[in-house]
């Protein structure tokens, strides 16, 4: 999901999710920060109405935070 190219940290999957909310999902910090660098926006809901500080939390992934 992530590459290089226009819309790649933005694309999302059925469920809403951003490349972001996967990388949160995984506990993968150093995604999390390439993402970051390359313009993910830290605000974008999924389908559930849940921002990647959300997902963190409810799932105690305390290094996305």
């Amino acid at each position: 999901m992530i590459g290089r190219g226009e819309g790649t940290v933005t694309e999302t999957l059925s469920n809403g999710d951003t490349p972001l909310h996967v990388g949160v999902r995984q506990e993968d910090v150093s995604c999390m920060q390439v993402l970051i660098e390359q313009g993910a926006n830290l605000s974008t809901e999924n389908d559930q109405g849940q921002t990647c500080a959300h997902l963190a939390i409810l799932e105690d992934h305390v290094e996305a935070l």
